[in-house]
């Protein structure tokens, strides 16, 4: 028996947090085979009582098609399951699962299909529905039509989430292979990526005891060069991007803010390989102190090139500029979100921290065994806190064998500090090396670089539990030096050339 190839029924299978879950199920059950369809949809966050987060908008499903082709001919399976009942998605994200009819010949060979899936179809002006055949779908695309109808372009910038519409998603995947028998069958799951993405600006300047003796700054723009952005995309891809060439031949700026805010630790918010989302609500928690002035997002077509641009600005009166890039190509692939960070230390110095990321956690993964070691600061012995040797011209005095050898003052610890902003998470170990009975010491400190931008300090002081007399010891047996290593993972590594410097080896005394 043939089984005319109508939608017979939805189904909806909510897999949210673990231990929580909700089916949402069709009026009536299949009355023959079918094969399942699963949807990997973005997360979405919880939102209070009257907010609705960007993060909220960017990632609500709003309408949902689906078509179904076998891969050898482009034929139609089943008719093609166009959905905008709201109730019909995961509130919260997670996987949605569809139930299209098949007959008996589709279940007898078991032919690989090809899937395209389209949410939010009106953000893009899509007319892709029930008719469409695979090369409608094959073809589609989005972008410039004029200069007043640019689509997520650099003409008319988009710099909200339309709260009826949403962002545009697509998923496509070729020569999935069918398995399981009748009634039900499978194929792996299609997972939903947004096909823009996302650039965010924010910027500050050092606070200071004494304003009125600041420097006058401000910023005028920060523009991004031509040729970078495509004119349209294709609406599905397998790959990376769709682009479209030609590119927008035109440079696009961005006004500078009124007021750049004050922040007294800048540098915190130094993107460090955290969660992608951990660090928006790092910039949302600064902006609500009023430490960050924020541009806002601006969501733009997708790019697979190197992005370049500059920012503008005014120290007292005299304006100056300076240039930024992304770090390779691809970095503003679809899905992606860029974050630009400018900020002024001690006043004039203007530095900017460029990231480039996966747009959510979901589609973020930082593998810690793969890390390298970042040290951007060697360890160095603060002199306010201990006795360290001078020559006559004030120069630090080294021993015969290249140490610098610091005396304890009895009852201050000497303290000391590197900074190391990778591995995110790992710990770093300090071994004393020598008469370490004799001395107490800071043995290991979690690498975080979000605290004080990865800064650890570390402290040296004399045991107060030994009581052994030192007094007619000779120096090698009462002298400390410190070993620094990175555990991760369960895994450690020697960091003593990344953590220490050649010129300043310090060898601790009682």
């Amino acid at each position: 028996m043939r089984w005319k190839s109508i939608i017979l029924s939805v189904t909806v299978l909510l897999l949210l947090l673990p231990g929580c879950g909700r089916e949402v199920l069709s009026d009536s059950s299949p009355a023959g085979p079918v094969l399942e369809i699963a949807i990997q949809f973005p997360y979405v966050p919880a939102t209070k009582a009257g907010e609705l987060a960007a993060t909220y908008q960017e990632n609500k499903i709003h309408s949902l098609a689906i078509w179904v082709f076998r891969s050898e001919d482009h034929t139609r399976v089943g008719e093609p399951l166009i959905l905008t009942d709201e109730s019909a998605f995961p509130p919260s994200g997670g996987i949605g699962r569809y139930q299209f009819s098949v007959d008996w010949a589709f279940v007898n060979s078991h032919p690989d299909v090809d899937v395209f899936v389209l949410a939010n179809a009106a953000s893009i002006g899509s007319e892709l529905g029930a008719s469409s055949t695979y090369d409608d779908l094959i073809a589609a695309s989005f972008g410039y039509v004029d200069d007043d109808n640019d689509l997520y372009g650099t003409h008319t910038y988009t710099t909200s989430v339309d709260p009826y519409k949403g962002l545009p998603m697509s998923g496509m995947k070729t020569h999935l292979k069918v398995y399981g028998s009748a009634p039900q069958m499978k194929i792996d799951p299609v997972t939903l990526v947004r096909a823009v993405s996302r650039l965010r600006m924010v910027l500050c300047r050092t606070a200071t005891d004494d304003i009125a003796q600041e420097d006058e700054v401000s910023v005028s723009g920060i523009t991004f060069y031509k040729e970078q952005i495509p004119n349209r995309e294709y609406v599905f891809t397998e790959g990376t991007t769709g682009i479209i060439a030609p590119y927008t031949p035109n440079d696009f700026t961005f006004s500078g803010p009124a007021e750049i805010k004050r922040n007294p630790v800048p540098e915190d918010l130094i993107y460090v390989n955290q969660d992608p989302d951990a660090y928006q609500q790092m910039l949302d928690a600064a902006i609500a102190a009023d430490e960050l002035t924020d541009l806002g997002y601006v969501y733009l077509r997708e790019s697979d090139k190197r992005l370049f641009g500059r920012v503008d600005y005014t120290i007292n009166d005299k304006s100056r500029s300076r240039e930024f890039a992304m770090s390779a190509p691809g970095d503003f692939a679809r899905n992606h979100t860029w974050t630009l960070f400018a900020y002024f230390m001690s006043g004039r110095n203007l530095q900017i921290s460029l990231v480039a990321a996966p747009w959510s956690k979901g589609d973020y993964h930082v593998d810690f065994s793969g890390q390298a070691v970042n040290v951007t600061k060697k360890f160095r012995v603060d002199e306010r806190t201990c006795e360290i040797p001078h020559n006559e011209d004030g120069s630090i005095k080294y021993s015969a064998d290249g140490y610098i050898d610091v005396k304890l003052i009895p009852g201050t610890p000497a303290k000391g500090t590197l900074t190391i902003t990778t591995p995110v998470g790992g710990t770093l170990m300090i071994t004393p090396l020598g008469a370490a009975s004799l001395f107490s010491v800071t043995q290991q400190a979690t690498i975080a670089p979000e605290n004080h931008g990865g800064e650890i300090t570390i402290e040296i002081t004399n045991n107060p539990e030994t009581d052994i007399d030192v007094s007619g010891l000779p120096a090698s047996e009462t002298t400390l030096s410190l070993s620094f290593s990175v555990s991760v993972l369960g895994r450690e590594v020697n960091v003593n050339s990344e953590a220490i410097d050649n010129d300043y080896k310090y060898r601790f005394h009682l």
